[in-house]
């Protein structure tokens, strides 16, 4: 979520990716956050050649150039939707 701790979620870009993609990811970032327990949250997404990590910053900080701010309510149901699927890849490997 937008300035506070939490996740970098990363979606692999073989093409254009889906504003669905961008949507679980956001909800995904928001949920791995702060905001968490506020059930809303703006995050921002970016391309990977945006984000820095810069001489001195701390484990996990970096340094995002230009980025969109997405805002989230917390929907459980795409949480709960993503945690399955998750575990279902896990199981397939």
């Amino acid at each position: 979520a937008k300035d506070v701790p939490g996740a970098h979620v990363l979606l692999r870009q073989d093409s254009r990716v889906s504003e669905v993609s961008i949507r679980e990811a956001a909800q995904l970032a928001a949920y791995l956050s702060s905001k968490r327990s506020e059930g809303r949250a703006e995050v921002i997404y970016t391309p990977l050649k945006y984000v820095k990590k810069m001489a001195g910053m701390g484990p996990g900080q970096v340094k995002v150039q230009k980025h969109e701010t997405l805002t989230v309510k917390l929907d459980s149901g795409i949480l709960k939707r993503l945690a399955k699927n998750h575990r279902q890849g896990y199981e397939n490997t």
